[in-house]
């Protein structure tokens, strides 16, 4: 038989070894408590970065650019807030506007820009990240026009200044190609300025460019009318964008397929 003593002695250390289990148990909890805070943390964190979407865009008519955020739902894409408006902080030949939401482009440059009434106003994107980073058309003229001379200058600033008779032929064709978002085309344009050609000569060849990407242009517009393949023979311009690209490209000089997409 058991004596008292011995009974309470054998509780007793039931009972320590309980509170041990339940000591260690405890401290052995700590590290996956703190490791699943930390994993939950860093779903949030990342969650939270993902509904950033933010970006740089340009006018295609006065070629000021600006930045642009705003957060939406990534598995809904909802937008969840309004959109927030910067300068491009691009530097080169852009800076900031008064306003402190955009940036504009260098005044040399601007002058010659000249805005038919009927060319429309609109933003085109230059890049954009959601969270990763991706390019847009607009990106093309934006690294034309960041482009630096030997001396590390803005070559598209100095070289309007010292060719002000070329900078009449070469921006307006420029700007009609940006119009139509036809940014492929502007690096053959904009090379034409690095050659040492007569006026007569970069005349001609400025406009053989901008007519041949206006005529593949109409050929294949982004939401195509008239097919692929050429204009058909009942083409009357139904198309506002092609017929206005068709009369923009006779501009440059004559052309049968523009005079057919050019009719009203």
């Amino acid at each position: 038989m058991n004596s008292p003593v011995s009974a309470t002695s054998a509780n007793s250390q039931v009972t320590g070894k309980n509170r041990a289990v339940r000591s260690g148990l405890k401290y052995a909890l700590i590290p996956f408590v703190l490791i699943s805070l930390s994993f939950l943390s860093l779903l949030g964190l990342f969650y939270f970065n993902s509904t950033l979407v933010s970006g740089t865009e340009l006018n295609c008519l006065s070629w000021e650019t600006r930045r642009f955020s705003f957060r939406r739902e990534p598995f809904t894409n909802i937008q969840i807030s309004g959109i927030r408006y910067t300068e491009s902080r691009l530097g080169y030949v852009w800076s900031s506007a008064p306003s402190g939401e955009s940036s504009l482009l260098d005044t040399a440059i601007k002058r010659h820009l000249k805005n038919p009434q009927s060319y429309e106003s609109r933003w085109d994107l230059v890049d954009y990240s959601t969270p990763y980073p991706s390019k847009g058309p607009a990106d093309i003229l934006v690294t034309l026009l960041c482009m630096q001379n030997s001396d590390y200058d803005q070559f598209w600033s100095k070289w309007t200044a010292n060719e002000p008779a070329k900078a009449k032929i070469l921006w307006p064709a420029a700007l009609d190609l940006v119009q139509f978002q036809i940014y492929a085309a502007l690096p053959e344009l904009l090379e034409l300025a690095t050659f040492e050609l007569p006026l007569h000569e970069f005349q001609s060849s400025v406009n053989h460019t901008v007519q041949n990407a206006l005529v593949e242009y109409c050929r294949s517009p982004p939401e195509p009318s008239f097919g692929s393949s050429g204009p058909p023979t009942n083409a009357t311009g139904s198309d506002a964008r092609v017929q206005l690209a068709a009369q923009t490209g006779l501009s440059y000089g004559d052309h049968p397929d523009l005079q057919l997409w050019a009719e009203p």
